[in-house]
Order: structure tokens, then C-alpha cells, then sequence
């Protein structure tokens, strides 16, 4: 894959981790198992790895987003996170529906589904706070604690650059520019294919 700075400058968040995100697959960066998420501030490869679970309707939700078929995911799981239910369901259940309004850009309802569940850090990998994090940026609002501790919560390599480039993100987007300077870096650091882009940036917010 060949990467255009100039595009990536102008690209939009979304666009710009999409590309940086795919670059990592060119650069001996190992496969993320849990790397496909439709909008928001990533985009990301392949399928999601299925969520471990003895619910026939977690499972069938599971596969509609791995599918393409988000929006059915949330139709099929309403009933079950109406209300105060949502509190008291399972956190697999919980994370499918909150990965399937992830993919229908349904920001509002990724954080009432996710937001102070007990498990957020001790579980899936930090994946739900990964979401948090997104929906944050997505909405505008303040993701520097959440991008913290999604990226304490990485247990691979290719999750930690996602999670360096959303922190560095959540940082440039409150005008911490140290900190959002020194996660691009890091970020640019294990991906030379875009790394002068990420350096660029690096260098733009502490300008």
C-alpha cells in the first residue's frame, strides 16, 4: 500500500485512522483479532473476533455486525436493553450492542450502553472503552480519561497504536499538546508507512 501524505493531511479523522490503521498491515505489525468497526473515529480490519457466549441471541446479533448488518443487531437486541435493563445485562450482550451502534455511527447509544459498566477495564480487552472513546470524539466531548484507560487495557501491539493515535487524538482535541504530541510519535513509530504524517502532526500541535 502505497500512502499519500498530502491526502492523509487532509483527510478526516475517520479517513486518516482508516489509512493509519491499514498502513500498520504493511508493516509487520501483527493481526489484530478484534479489528473491524464500521465509523467512527476508527475503522477497522476484518472481522471482529466473536463474542465468547452461550446466548443464541447474542451470537446471532454478533454475526449481523461481523456481517454488515448492524442496524438488524440492534433491532434483534432492543427488547432485551430497554430502560433499566440495559444495567442488568450481561456484558457480552452489552458489548454486541454497543459494537452494533458503533457500526450504525449510533454515538448516543454506544455510551448509554456502555458507560459505567463495572467491567469496562477488566474485560474484551478494553474494547468497550475503545467505543467510549470514539463516541466521545465523535460527539465532541472529552475522551482523555476513557483513551487512557483503553489503552492501559491493550493486550496487543496493533491495539496499542490504535490506542496511542485516539489518546494522541483526545489530547490535540483539548488542546494538551505535549501529550497529544508525544502519542503521535509513539504511534509514528511503529508505522514508518505514515510516520512522517503522525511526525508532522507531532510537530503542528506543539507549534
Amino acid at each position: 500500500m502505497e500512502c499519500d501524505l498530502y491526502g492523509l493531511m487532509k483527510a478526516s479523522t475517520r479517513v486518516l485512522v482508516t489509512m493509519l490503521i491499514a498502513a500498520s498491515s504493511c508493516n509487520a505489525v501483527p493481526e489484530r483479532d478484534s479489528v473491524r468497526q464500521a465509523g467512527g473515529e476508527v475503522s477497522l480490519r476484518n472481522s471482529p473476533a466473536p463474542v465468547a457466549t452461550t446466548d443464541p441471541m447474542v451470537r446471532r446479533a454478533d454475526s449481523l455486525v461481523a456481517n454488515g448488518r448492524p442496524w438488524r443487531a440492534t433491532v434483534l437486541l432492543a427488547p432485551r436493553l430497554a430502560g433499566a435493563a440495559a444495567n442488568a445485562a450481561s456484558p457480552e450482550l452489552r458489548l454486541t450492542a454497543a459494537r452494533a451502534a458503533a457500526g450504525w455511527e449510533g454515538w448516543s447509544e454506544v455510551e448509554r450502553l456502555l458507560r459505567d459498566a463495572p467491567w469496562l477495564d477488566a474485560q474484551f480487552g478494553g474494547e468497550g472503552r475503545e467505543l467510549l472513546v470514539r463516541a466521545a470524539l465523535e460527539r465532541a466531548t472529552d475522551a482523555q480519561s476513557d483513551a487512557r484507560l483503553a489503552l492501559g487495557a491493550a493486550r496487543d501491539e496493533p491495539t496499542r497504536v490504535t490506542r496511542h493515535v485516539l489518546l494522541a487524538r483526545a489530547y490535540d482535541r483539548a488542546n494538551v499538546r505535549d501529550s497529544a504530541s508525544a502519542h503521535y510519535l509513539a504511534a509514528a513509530a511503529r508505522l514508518p508507512r505514515v510516520a512522517d504524517w503522525l511526525r508532522l502532526r507531532a510537530a503542528g500541535v506543539t507549534e
